[in-house]
């Protein structure tokens, strides 16, 4: 079933808490700073950050972005000074830049390498050096971290109405299959191609991740799902339950889930939904099993549709699935949303043709922003909604990565083959599951886990890349490799190299159209030698975004009511990224497969320069910033116990406050605002006044407004997004099982 998508745009009136402004603590007789409580190491425990060095108190307000760009960011932000023995406080602006090290399954950003450029301090400009030269000293600990959604909140404004162009993709219809029952999607990557197996009669259909495998004897083919055999006389079915299994066929299945060729679609005995294949069949509600060689989404019903009007609009939505099925009574039309693409028809059954978000009724941008259904504003462009969707999906994951340390070895399916990649003079390898290139005749690249590697050969020695060649991010959505695009060096030093990758590393694209979307959606045949390695489909896994204002942005794949499901089998979300089908969709972390952490793979000895759990898989137990349990491999937070349920569907509250209220105006001057009385101030001469004539309310306004959702969206994490219903946030579920079909990196025989 479909994800989901829910959400509400809301004005957060929201602060963080902290302490008011010390006076000074006397210098001590060697001159040293004298440290003080403060936010320091990998947290941002609210702003603003107070610095005391002697007779000298600083409070340092949250920053304010100019610029972020790759990893380096420029920004700037009110600095409140007050010097012992006198109550006069001085304001001014420092501007500085840094290289972000950004962690998304904590949501902290640390500020490396940290510069102020400039300072203003019209009051007292003489002594603006020392208190530039006092926050230098300070930075790393006391204003190095700074929570990453208080500076997307604040890049939303700075790139409000900005016009970023979007890659060009294909927009046709996927097979679209509906079912009122429990159901299954198996894909097979084009026409079933056969490989015989070591057991006798026995061969396997090796162009899908499904386990199927055809008796020749009895001329029957059988798929492994759940805990047992299905049965049919063609893999296009009929599918019935298996009884009666060879011996030989269930030896298969021993040996390939111990090596790992296959996905299984297998429950857990442990959680409250599971039930046996065995115990469906006699109950009547054996899931129905569907077969699609060509790209194709279920969305699952529970029962016959059951629409639902939006008040305010002329549309309708079907209330009983988790798929995004909408009816617009006006046009007579039936709309679903898949992969962040619009699809519509006359009927339910089709033909579906795409629909531009821009050319969508405008019904559905008056989807109430209260209402279930309000997330899909993320599909539509020029909402806030997909305006905040592109910048979340243009932030990189980044690592500092040691050169000596991360190793790559490739193998390939014979000797390397060769394919041109069009409008380039690029060629890239077929038969190996590592995206390697061939930039020229003695250069050679290739991706592993986020970070580029170079070699001479083909065959290696691979070393750690210290820059990609232009022609690379050239690399059009034709290709299968466009997602390797997603993937920079931004910098090295003789011992490290400085490494990221967006969410298009995972398959996501921003679309020409405007939004963010899951796929290029080309199709890539796939190549099938003694291996099979398939490329990423758009459909079939049940890729969806979602949205809230307290929890952001992200994307995810479907799970079914209660059947297992598969995620793309390419690429980064390879054989190393292991779930259960039971687990809530909260389990991947904040903003789902988004933020998922391809470093966390390297280990401590690659992985440097950082504190976070996922980059030490030697220790037994990690912990996020919350205390949560975290997967040292994934660096995801764990889910707690099998069929845990998240948080209840209300709105996370945080104390207000009247101190994080400092900004600094475009206009370069420094602006307070009183909660009390509503109203905003000007910082003149000592002392704050009534503003002039070029102040700009509406600016200031929107800079706290965006101020307050960062310090909502910080102080709720990392409680659990819901699942639908008031508010929105993680989607509710996808269309049943998945086949594997845009496998990267298929099985082997």
């Amino acid at each position: 079933m479909k994800p989901v998508v829910v959400g509400l745009l809301v004005c957060l009136l929201l602060g963080t808490a902290i302490s008011p402004l010390a006076s000074p603590r006397a210098r001590s007789q060697q001159g040293r700073t004298v440290p003080t409580p403060a936010a320091a190491g990998n947290t941002d425990s609210g702003w603003p950050r107070k610095i005391v060095s002697g007779e000298i108190t600083l409070l340092f307000y949250q920053p304010q972005i100019e610029k972020w760009e790759n990893n380096q960011i420029s920004a700037y932000a009110a600095l409140a000074v007050q010097n012992a023995g006198s109550n006069q406080e001085t304001y001014g602006v420092v501007y500085f830049t840094a290289r972000t090290e950004v962690d998304k399954v904590n949501r902290l950003v640390t500020l490396e390498d940290f510069r102020i450029t400039k300072s203003d301090f019209p009051t007292d400009p003489e002594n603006a050096p020392e208190y530039a030269s006092i926050l230098q000293q300070e930075q790393m600990s006391k204003v190095k971290t700074i929570a990453l959604d208080r500076l997307l909140a604040n890049l939303a404004l700075e790139q409000a109405g900005q016009n970023v162009k979007g890659v060009p993709v294909k927009n046709e219809a996927p097979r679209i299959i509906f079912s009122t029952k429990p159901a299954m999607l198996v894909l097979i990557d084009g026409e079933p191609v056969m490989r015989p197996l070591a057991e006798k009669n026995l061969e396997r259909v090796i162009n899908t991740r499904a386990l199927m495998v055809h008796d020749q004897k009895t001329d029957t083919y059988f798929l492994f799902a759940m805990d047992g055999w299905m049965q049919a006389p063609s893999p296009e079915g009929p599918w019935a339950y298996a009884k009666d299994v060879p011996g030989n066929v269930k030896k298969v299945k021993d040996n390939l889930q111990s090596s790992e060729q296959v996905d299984l679609m297998s429950g857990d005995e442990q959680s409250g939904a599971y039930q046996s294949l065995k115990d469906l069949d006699k109950s009547g509600n054996l899931p129905a099993i569907y077969v699609s060689t060509v790209p194709a989404e279920l969305l699952e019903i529970q029962g016959e549709p059951q629409f639902k009007p939006i008040s305010g609009t002329s549309l309708l939505y079907v209330a009983n699935t988790g798929a995004e099925i909408f009816m617009d009574s006006a046009d007579q039309n039936y709309y679903v949303l898949l992969s962040g693409r619009w699809f519509k028809a006359k009927s339910m059954d089709g033909p579906w043709q795409y629909v531009a978000g821009s050319t969508l009724p405008p019904e559905f941008s008056k989807i109430p922003e209260s209402h279930e259904k309000a997330g899909i504003l993320a599909s539509i462009p020029g909402t806030p909604a997909a305006e905040e969707a592109k910048i979340e999906d243009s932030i990189p994951q980044t690592a500092t990565i040691t050169r000596s340390e991360a190793q790559l070895s490739v193998k390939y399916d014979g000797e390397p083959r060769f394919a041109r990649i069009e409008g380039t003079g690029l060629h890239y390898v077929v038969n190996t599951s590592t995206p390697v290139i061939e930039v020229a005749p003695d250069s050679f690249y290739a991706v592993e886990n986020g970070v580029w590697f170079v070699a001479a050969t083909p065959q290696g020695p691979w070393t750690v890349a210290t820059s990609v060649p232009a022609a690379i991010y050239s690399i059009p959505p034709s290709c299968p490799l466009h997602y390797v695009t997603y993937v920079k060096v931004y910098g090295y030093t003789d011992q490290a190299v400085y490494c990221g990758y967006t969410p298009g590393y995972y398959g996501t694209v921003l679309s020409d159209d405007g939004v963010v979307v899951y796929g290029t959606g080309w199709y890539y045949p796939p190549y099938i030698g003694n291996w099979w390695i398939g490329w990423p489909w758009s459909y079939g896994c049940g890729a969806g975004f979602w949205w809230s204002p307290w929890w952001g942005w992200g994307f995810d794949f479907g799970i079914g009511f209660f059947y297992p499901f598969w995620r793309p089998w390419w690429g980064p979300l390879g054989w190393g990224w292991r779930w259960r089908w039971w687990a809530p969709r909260w389990r991947w972390g904040w903003g789902g497969v988004a933020h998922l952490n391809a470093y966390g793979r390297w280990g401590r000895s690659a992985v440097t320069r950082t504190n976070a759990a996922w980059a030490n898989p030697a220790r037994e137990t990690f912990r996020d910033r919350n205390g949560r349990p975290v997967n040292p491999r994934t660096g995801v937070a764990g889910p707690g116990r099998p069929g845990q349920v998240p948080a209840p569907r209300t709105a996370p509250k945080a104390p207000e406050t009247n101190r994080n209220n400092v900004f600094v105006g475009r206009d370069g001057k420094v602006y307070r605002y009183d909660n009390k009385t509503q109203t905003w101030q000007q910082r003149n001469g000592h002392g704050w006044q009534q503003p002039d004539g070029s102040f700009n309310r509406g600016s200031m306004d929107r800079q706290r407004q965006m101020q307050q959702r960062g310090t909502q969206r910080s102080n709720s994490f990392p409680g659990a997004a819901p699942r639908g219903g008031f508010g929105g946030g993680a989607p509710r579920g996808g269309g049943g099982a998945r086949g594997g079909g845009g496998a990267r990196g298929g099985g082997r025989r």
